[in-house]
């Protein structure tokens, strides 16, 4: 593989798992009543020393370093743009302003200092799973709700981070096997690269349903509750990425939806200029 096209590759991977980074640590937690309302619980650790240390290997493989210009952003204590927006409970408060089918019960912000930790909660209210998602406020991955011949419903979410399409695509296909294991093996050392920064990176799910779980690929907490957790090694497969459960519709008549991760962030986007739309103007300073 040429130089230029295995930092191509870094770029992209380290793009990606300083997104997912960022979120070193999150729980979504998701209850849902026989009429289809339900409660989020989301919470998100961020860690700001190492979303700054991805950020100085990042700007190494482009040739910059330490001092460099731009390097400032961000390296006072502070969340990333983007990933702030994505966690911090007051942005997405602003975004649900305007939404009578997703309501902010409560939320809450806290920063350790020493520990270089911020971790934003929010509770939140839904009228079905539907709204939650055209909501906005759940990013990065795609969703479906489907009614199955037997009349069970499936539920199947993958995480699609930006730039991450799945990792597997990441790997040139090469013309033989020798190319397609050479290509494998330098993709297994860039991702060598960032283990110590996300190694310990862990994204879990629970999912708290009205009927009795009949399928899964994740843990059955009870005959109600499935749990899964992704840690960093999962987020190499793309089919690790994918959760899945079939529980039992008897007298369900929830809305269906299936949405790609890009129809997600249209939401966000509409969501967002809405929100920008209704806020209140900002004073302007006046000629004296």
């Amino acid at each position: 593989m040429s130089f230029l096209r295995q930092t191509a590759l870094a770029l992209t991977l380290a793009g990606a798992l300083g997104v997912l980074a960022g979120c070193l640590k999150a729980q979504q937690t998701l209850k849902i009543d026989r009429e289809g309302r339900g409660k989020a619980a989301l919470s998100y650790a961020v860690d700001l020393a190492k979303l700054r240390a991805i950020g100085e290997m990042m700007g190494g493989m482009m040739g910059g370093g330490a001092g460099d210009e731009g390097e400032e952003e961000g390296s006072g204590g502070e969340v990333p743009e983007a990933i702030d927006e994505f966690v911090n409970p007051e942005h997405v408060k602003a975004m649900l302003a305007g939404n009578p089918k997703v309501r902010v019960v409560s939320s809450k912000s806290t920063r350790d200092e020493e520990k270089q930790k911020v971790v934003h909660t929010l509770d939140l209210e839904f009228d079905s799973l539907k709204d939650l998602y055209e909501s906005g406020v759940i990013r990065w991955m795609s969703v479906k709700l489907e009614k199955l011949p037997s009349g069970a419903y499936r539920f199947t979410s993958a995480l699609e981070p930006p730039g991450l399409g799945g990792f597997g695509s990441m790997i040139p296909e090469g013309e033989t096997p020798e190319e397609r294991a050479a290509a494998e093996e330098q993709n297994q050392a860039l991702l060598a690269m960032f283990q110590p920064l996300v190694g310990d990176l862990e994204l879990a799910t629970n999912l708290v349903l009205p009927t009795g779980v009949v399928e899964t690929n994740g843990v059955k907490v009870s005959e109600t509750e499935v749990a899964w957790k992704l840690g960093f090694a999962d987020l190499m497969q793309k089919e690790k990425r994918t959760i899945t459960v079939t529980f039992g519709g008897e007298g369900l008549t929830w809305p269906l939806f299936a949405y790609t991760a890009e129809d997600l962030e249209r939401k966000r986007a509409e969501a967002e200029a809405r929100a920008e739309k209704e806020a209140p103007a900002e004073p302007t300073p006046t000629d004296r």
